[in-house]
């Protein structure tokens, strides 16, 4: 399972852009690492916090 690098959505493993906002899915090459530029971004990243003190 992937998520759009734009809007968060889930996006099906086979699809070249996101359905929900039309972003283009950068494919990863054969062979390297999916955690650096592939366009994707994975569950789990840093939590922002947005309360304002």
């Amino acid at each position: 399972m992937i998520y759009c690098r734009k809007c968060g959505f889930v996006i099906p493993d086979d699809s070249v852009f996101c359905p929900k906002c039309g972003t283009p899915v950068a494919k990863p090459e054969e062979g390297k690492s999916t955690d650096r530029g592939s366009g994707r971004v994975e569950p789990g990243g840093p939590q922002i916090n947005t309360n304002k003190t």
